[in-house]
């Protein structure tokens, strides 16, 4: 029998298949992949999500028809965002020691490659040509053979060595970005649209898929959505306020920002000439002008006003470099903001 089961913690998941037994082909067709450090079939990007419904109910229907006996395990409770970010990072760092651990493999590898040819040509005198018809001319070409081939793998391995450090190095700064404030900030605002969307559409106040009142299975599609995007939502508004309370980001509202303002935004000081609800409108020294989210406001201060004093200025977690503080005689309409 063959079982797909997903809950939050492992994501939607399959057992039960064999090689060669033609459930393959089903599931390769259904988004489904094969894990081979899980060694079953999976959904990518199914762990700590709501369950796909509509694609489980597809590929229990697919295989059945195709002859096998399926039974489906659905639990889309979500799981604590903090023990899910944590199990992240836990995976993340396994990640970045593995990759590691092959970079210094191969790196290894493309060092003893090159000995190796190395060796072989040293035993060959500078400028020696192959002797047509002399005794020596077949090992002279296997010699060349054999530093060809070496030198091709040396090549191969140092790429890979390279890649793999590359990719280490990704897979360690994850968390750090995941967490940097201004990413927090967006991500607060994308499920926030996210869970408004899903809330309309639930109690009819929006239109899906042409149709107004969802079905059962599309309503409980919607549910299990709008239960993660409110346990993430939880989760990352907590942490947005632990870093506005330790000073890593500072907090701005409509309430706080007037027209003619100056506002540090990707380290440039730019004048305000609009406050709106969720931005602010900011000049360009062109006929436009920009738009710019509160979160990314990195300080505020009203025109004339002396700098704010390093010992009192919230902590940046990006330092632009080389920034000092406005000089006078620059007017910030001079200023161009691109985004």
């Amino acid at each position: 029998m063959i079982v797909i089961r997903h809950t939050s913690e492992t994501g939607t998941l399959v057992d039960g298949t064999a090689r060669g037994d033609g459930s393959a082909e089903v599931l390769k067709a259904e988004g489904f992949r094969w894990g081979r450090s899980i060694s079953c079939w999976f959904r990518p990007m199914s762990r700590d999500h709501a369950p796909d419904l509509y694609r489980i109910k597809r590929a229990a229907e697919q295989l059945r028809a195709a002859g096998f006996e399926v039974e489906v395990e659905v639990d889309a409770t979500p799981r604590g965002q903090a023990e899910a970010e944590a199990d992240r990072a836990a995976r993340l760092d396994d990640r970045a020691d593995a990759l590691a651990a092959k970079a210094e493999r191969k790196d290894r590898e493309a060092t003893n490659r090159l000995a190796a040819a190395h060796a072989i040509s040293d035993r060959i005198p500078f400028g020696q040509p192959i002797l047509v018809g002399h005794h020596s001319e077949r090992g002279h070409r296997a010699d060349l053979k054999r530093i060809e081939n070496h030198m091709n793998r040396f090549c191969e391995a140092y790429d890979e060595a390279k890649e793999a450090g590359r990719a280490a190095e990704t897979a360690g700064r994850h968390m750090a970005h995941r967490e940097h404030p201004l990413v927090v900030a967006r991500r607060i605002d994308r499920l926030e649209t996210d869970l408004r969307r899903t809330v309309a559409v639930l109690e009819g106040r929006s239109v899906a898929y042409g149709c107004k009142t969802p079905s059962s299975q599309w309503r409980e599609q919607l549910e299990a959505n709008a239960a993660h995007l409110r346990e993430q939502l939880e989760h990352w508004r907590r942490i947005h306020a632990e870093q506005v309370e330790s000073g890593k980001v500072g907090e701005w509202t409509q309430a706080d920002v007037q027209r003619g303002d100056l506002v540090q935004v990707r380290g440039r000081w730019v004048k305000v000439a609009r406050v709106n609800r969720t931005t602010v409108s900011v000049e360009t020294g062109y006929s436009w002008t920009d738009r710019v989210p509160y979160h990314e406001i990195r300080e505020h201060r009203r025109p004339g006003a002396d700098p704010q004093p390093a010992d009192r200025a919230p902590a940046q977690p990006e330092p632009v470099q080389d920034q000092g503080p406005m000089p006078a005689e620059v007017q910030p309409t001079q200023l161009a903001l691109t985004f």
